[in-house]
């Protein structure tokens, strides 16, 4: 053998001892990322995400606007390189979005043996000094809709692989989350496709003075949310329900938020788009009795528009369980979102 040809061997041997090598080392990395992939949800099944919004801190009294969000990731989310529907979480009074880590839990645990569809699940925190910003605008608590729909929705969007549109959007909601959800459906319904509210903070006009004089937790949020009053301290207009022209005003402004049902679904039916399903559920235990006659009253007039609605009445007390999240809630939102 000339000394070429052992030349020619010899590099013959070192190429391909280098492409084994890279393949190996291919191979490995494959094998490492997939170990990854499938660790990381069981690992870190929940994280969190901070968006800072100015609009929340416009306002008479000082808020926050950086918050801290719960995102759920589903379980294929770091397998596959798809878009993934999303729904947004909205807490009750006092509460906060960590109310729902272990509902999240349970249901990526439902997504991984495929009982519950995959979505990504967002927690919001709309809380504020109040307890409760109820997720609308506001000179004096903050301008939390306006937030919601413009920060918090876009930075999930340009931050995770969502489906970005009205077919890939849906809320669930509690009590004042239950209130906002129905809110924000009906009036953006060009920007969700299903909504579904537990016990949400929902009246009839006539039953508003005995729930007003019976809820005084709830006054001052309230109160600054529907009536707000930039002069002077509490910030709103008080009630007196004296049946003068002026109070009738403040009791419509408060009304306009909490009631006046009949005006809120004229306005919603007259919409070139709605929602694929409005679903709301009371428990007959719940504490606070005028929600559940005003979720009626609710049922009754999208009943008359012949607007898509599911309302359930079960046994319930006005607290969120594992039966009205993960069995009839997300499972019912997530009916009506795109793939």
């Amino acid at each position: 053998m000339d000394k070429r040809t052992i030349t020619g061997f010899v590099i013959a041997c070192v190429i391909l001892s280098i492409t084994v090598g890279y393949f190996i080392y291919d191979v490995r990395v494959d094998i490492m990322n997939e170990k990854i992939a499938a660790t990381r949800p069981e690992d870190n099944i929940i994280e969190d995400t901070q968006v800072i919004s100015l609009l929340a801190e416009t306002a008479t009294i000082v808020e926050s606007g950086e918050k801290t969000h719960l995102i759920c990731l589903p379980p294929s989310y770091t397998h596959k390189k798809q878009r993934y529907p999303v729904v947004y979480c909205l807490h009750g009074f006092t509460s906060g979005p960590t109310v729902y880590q272990s509902y999240f839990e349970e249901a990526f645990n439902r997504m991984k043996t495929g009982i519950m569809k995959e979505v990504i699940l967002v927690a919001v925190d709309h809380t504020n000094s109040l307890n409760g910003s109820f997720m609308l605008d506001s000179p004096v608590s903050g301008h939390w809709e306006t937030a919601f729909m413009r920060d918090i929705i876009s930075h999930i969007d340009d931050h995770y692989r969502t489906i970005a549109s009205k077919e890939g959007r849906g809320i669930f909601g509690h009590s004042m989350g239950g209130f906002a959800a129905i809110n924000f459906g009906m009036n953006y319904p060009e920007s969700f496709n299903a909504v579904y509210a537990y016990a949400p903070n929902i009246i009839r006009d006539e039953d508003f003075e005995d729930f007003y004089n019976s809820t005084f937790m709830l006054t001052k949020a309230l109160g600054t949310t529907f009536a707000p009053k930039l002069d002077e301290k509490p910030y709103y207009k008080i009630p007196r329900f004296d049946g003068t022209s002026e109070d009738d005003e403040i009791i419509s402004l408060w009304l306009d938020g909490l009631g006046h049902l009949e005006e809120k679904v004229e306005r919603y039916a007259l919409k070139d788009q709605q929602l694929e399903m409005i679903a709301f559920e009371n428990g007959s235990q719940d504490s606070f009795i005028y929600f559940e006659p005003g979720c009626l009253e609710l049922a009754r007039l999208l009943k008359e528009k012949s607007i898509n609605h599911i309302h359930n009445l079960t046994d319930g007390p006005h607290s969120l369980s594992m039966e009205v999240v993960c069995d009839r809630g997300l499972p019912t939102v997530m009916e009506y979102l795109k793939d």
